[in-house]
């Protein structure tokens, strides 16, 4: 598993800027940790310091048993990350030779290298550009490019900092489901994002670190445990094509999921029974529990600690 342990890391000489403050944290293989926060909370610092671009200056941090200090070409070998940024592409190579180059670095065979990146770039949609540079291509096709670099050596740890940056919808979705099997194949996954939706569907637990420092950990039960976090009433999923036919008949539209299974589908927040029956009579409800606060509550009732 990956470890953290106590990790401090300071920026400057004159002006010190503490960016991770005694840090710990673990990553076992088959989990998704979802690691939250503000702008400027430490997210980005923490991922390059697992990844090795960055050393600690107190602490530890292991990958497998090997020390980032020592160890480094072991460490870089379990590990695939993604930098916020696309900083892991070359501009001025194609997509296809990208995927060659970083697959060779990491010593695969070129039919490895053949049959890994055609399932990513059929996977990511990218097929179609595989002979373009990537100074032409847009933004989200960089990105998608830039995962697809992450996962051609297959490693078993992902560092993935704002996979779905630039990404459309569906696409978005299908990575959601790719990271999801990726997980159930054993990887331990470490994802950072500031779509909370993203985090709450994939996330086994839940990290979130503010001013360099761990706020507070957990599944999301065991936070609304902690922080003594309810909300009253049901939470109804109906189809977003009844959207007209509600006309108030029930509380407030919660959030959307662009694109399910059933299409897309709409989130409705009942605050009582009588707001359910009401919402009943008017249209099919898909499915009906109840109500909790999202993530995006439990996000703002953490940082306000």
């Amino acid at each position: 598993m990956i470890k953290v342990t106590l990790a401090t890391k300071v920026f400057g000489r004159k002006n010190r800027v503490t960016a991770l403050d005694q840090v710990s944290l673990e990553l076992k293989p088959g989990t998704i940790v979802g690691l939250l926060g503000p702008n400027g909370a430490g997210k980005t610092t923490l991922v390059r310091l697992i990844s090795g671009l960055l050393l600690p200056d107190e602490g530890q941090v292991q990958v497998d048993g090997f020390d980032t200090l020592r160890k480094r070409r072991e460490v870089a070998a379990r590990i695939g990350c993604l930098l916020e940024g696309n900083r892991n592409v070359y501009q001025y190579l194609t997509v296809w030779d990208n995927l060659l180059y970083f697959g060779l670095l990491n010593r695969l065979t070129y039919g490895t290298i053949k049959r890994r990146a055609a399932q990513l770039l059929d996977l990511l949609d990218l097929s179609h550009k595989r002979r373009d540079y990537v100074f032409a291509l847009s933004r989200g096709m960089q990105q998608k490019l830039a995962l697809a670099l992450a996962l051609i050596k297959d490693p078993p740890y992902l560092l993935l900092d704002e996979p779905t940056l630039g990404l459309d919808v569906e696409t978005s979705l299908r990575l959601r489901s790719y990271l999801g099997r990726l997980r159930d194949q054993g990887k331990g996954i470490l994802l950072t994002t500031h779509q909370l939706d993203v985090a709450e569907r994939l996330s086994d637990d839940i990290v979130f670190i503010k001013r360099g420092r761990i706020a507070h950990r957990g599944t999301k039960a065991s936070i609304l445990r902690d922080l003594n976090l309810v909300r009253t009433g049901f939470q109804c999923s109906v189809a977003a094509k009844d959207a007209v036919l509600l006309n108030g008949a029930a509380g407030e539209v919660a959030g959307v999921t662009p694109q399910t299974e059933e299409g897309p589908v709409l989130t409705v927040h009942c605050q009582d029974q009588a707001a359910l029956c009401r919402l009943l009579s008017v249209v099919e409800v898909l499915d009906i529990r109840p109500a909790e606060p999202s993530l995006e509550e439990v996000f703002l009732a953490v940082m306000r600690l």
